[in-house]
């Protein structure tokens, strides 16, 4: 929290510092142009009355931040066993496994060896484009989001 002096009269904002008043400047400084540089105040030498301006408290604490969709994708990762489970529970596990029979050896390899998998991963990204629901939509990006997020609640 932060204690600011409001002046009724000039319409100024002014953060209120031990002794003295920091003058906010207003308008707000323009984008690659430098900051004004404040001034510091004191209403009492500047002649000012009670009626002139008054005290507020103001909650200035940064909320929290909010990462995008790529970064909460980045952090996306399932166990192996949680993966083919939800796939399995969507009827997807049989299309996988006949696409991987088909697939490179190394990509067979990354498929039946991975301990983990990752939401941003190039093979699931490959699975995902190639992949359809039984009713053969296409999975979008925010269907295999949704399957991640199931995949990660399921606890063996």
């Amino acid at each position: 929290m932060t204690l600011y002096l409001f002046d009724n009269q000039n319409n100024q904002l002014y953060s209120v510092v031990p002794y003295s008043m920091f003058k906010l400047p207003l308008p707000e400084a323009v984008e690659g142009e430098e900051p004004p540089t404040p001034t510091f105040v004191s209403p009492a030498q500047d002649g000012w009355t009670n009626g002139d301006y008054y005290l507020q408290e103001v909650d200035d604490t940064p909320g929290p931040v909010v990462p995008t969709i790529e970064e909460l994708r980045a952090t996306m990762e399932v166990s192996r066993l949680q993966a083919k489970a939800v796939l399995y529970q969507h009827g997807l596990l049989t299309q996988i496994e006949g696409m991987m029979a088909q697939a490179d050896f190394l990509t067979q390899m990354a498929w039946n060896e991975a301990q983990v998998f990752r939401r941003l991963s190039p093979i699931i990204l490959m699975l995902q484009s190639a992949l359809t629901w039984p009713d053969e939509s296409p999975i979008t990006d925010e269907d295999l989001d949704n399957l991640f997020l199931e995949a990660a609640a399921i606890n063996f």
